[in-house]
């Protein structure tokens, strides 16, 4: 079966649910031009597949919502099978009032599946006339590398990007308050959207503007702990797969759907400054109990991942 991946942006979640799920990934990624330029290019590009290799199946990654509406569309005349991926933070632009909202819910209703992180983002789903499918993201294959970093002190992760869903500034806050125990946080993310914040840096705090790929994971790899948060209640944060791939203990924020997905090696915090200032130092008091229960989460989320995988696929070929 002809299965094909669309997506207009570059993100790992696309290469890795692409290859598990048998399909050619098709990336056009065009974000250094301007939005009219970089549409018409991308749905040119779209368009050629398409016509050229006559897919059995059409996934499309939301975003892009002009992507997904391209190809609800497109399926009404070439009566192709669609499923979007629509993972997290897509969900919640169904509700939006605006004409992306209306362009975005009639994807949704078009499209044969919808795929998403969690069950709780499933009734969405179905609220405006999609069917939902459950699949978490594929742990990332991330290669070790020969040498890690070397710092005088524990180093502790915090991904990042400055969106307006990371309490940053309160994590910086509970980490400097940390006083019972030695580490550096290294803080990632593009300098240009940190702000304010950059005026926070420390011996303690450090800021490592965007790194590329090969130096993300080898700070990764070299963590002893690594924190992804997010005030997003139904949110799987792509740091959380990442880390358990690496095996490197994490702190994530306290909602049920992280409880859920990831039951151990696990720190869930609540945003305060003070609870982020105790679970730090939870984690260095009890740190080798953290390292020993990821390696074990890593080995029951493979399993659960991949009875996901199946009810997809059973759900594809149906």
């Amino acid at each position: 079966m002809k299965r094909v991946w669309f997506t207009w942006e570059t993100q790992r979640r696309n290469v890795e649910l692409a290859q598990a799920l048998g399909a050619e990934l098709c990336a056009f990624d065009f974000s250094s031009q301007g939005r009219l330029l970089r549409y018409a290019k991308s749905a040119w590009q779209t368009l050629l597949v398409l016509f050229r290799k006559k897919p059995q199946v059409v996934f499309a990654q939301c975003p892009s919502i002009v992507l997904c509406t391209f190809l609800a569309v497109l399926k009404l005349f070439l009566r192709f099978p669609l499923v979007i991926d629509a993972h997290n933070i897509a969900i919640e632009s169904l509700s939006r009032k605006d004409f992306l909202g209306v362009l975005h819910r009639f994807a949704v209703s078009r499209a044969n599946f919808v795929i998403v992180s969690n069950l709780a983002l499933t009734s969405e789903v179905e609220r405006y006339g999609g069917r939902a499918l459950i699949l978490p993201d594929k742990l990332p294959q991330i290669e070790i590398p020969t040498t890690l970093m070397r710092d005088t002190v524990p180093i502790v992760l915090f991904v990042c990007t400055f969106a307006a869903d990371e309490p940053v500034e309160l994590f910086i806050e509970g980490a400097l308050q940390a006083s019972n125990c030695d580490f550096r946080v290294y803080i990632t993310g593009r300098k240009s959207k940190a702000g304010e914040l950059l005026k926070k840096e420390s011996t303690r705090i450090h800021f490592t503007d965007f790194l590329p790929h090969k130096e993300y994971d080898r700070l990764l790899c070299s963590a002893d702990l690594v924190i992804d948060l997010t005030t997003r209640e139904n949110c799987l944060v792509c740091g959380g797969y990442e880390a358990i791939s690496v095996t490197r203990p994490l702190m994530l924020s306290d909602h049920r759907v992280n409880r859920e997905m990831f039951p151990k090696g696990c720190l869930f915090v609540k945003n305060t400054v003070d609870d982020y200032a105790a679970k730090i130092q939870e984690f260095f008091l009890n740190r080798e109990r953290f390292e020993r229960e990821i390696v074990e989460m890593k080995s029951d989320f493979l399993l659960r991942w991949e009875e996901f995988h199946q009810a997809v696929e059973d759900s594809l070929q149906a």
